[in-house]
């Protein structure tokens, strides 16, 4: 999946038995394993927003949804694809989603 500046990768990880999201940048190549690969179903239907939230939200200590009185596109062009979540409320409003290891932060 890619954002703004990113590629994600969205694998399932046999030891932690859960999806988990992995910057492409940071992957460093490791000699095969020799398990097979065993398709499984896709952990949402919207694999773009499942890894959105995944590197915007879920890894932080503090979660925030904030409204905003702006449009969802003018959101998304002002803010990074990286640090927030969008969700459109109306043609007028919207929520954003995003998240920092402390309150300071956020």
């Amino acid at each position: 999946v890619h954002t703004r500046l990113r590629w994600y990768l969205l694998a399932w990880d046999l030891d932690r038995k859960a999806w988990r999201t992995f910057r492409v940048d940071l992957i460093a190549p490791r000699p095969l394993a020799g398990r097979p690969f065993t398709p499984r179903p896709l952990p949402a239907d919207d694999i773009a927003a499942y890894v959105s939230n995944a590197v915007s939200t879920e890894v932080y200590r503090y979660r925030a949804r904030v409204t905003l009185h702006t449009s969802a596109a003018e959101a998304s062009r002002a803010l990074s694809a990286i640090a927030v979540r969008v969700e459109p409320l109306d043609d007028h409003r919207c929520i954003i989603h995003t998240g920092a290891d402390s309150l300071a932060a956020l």
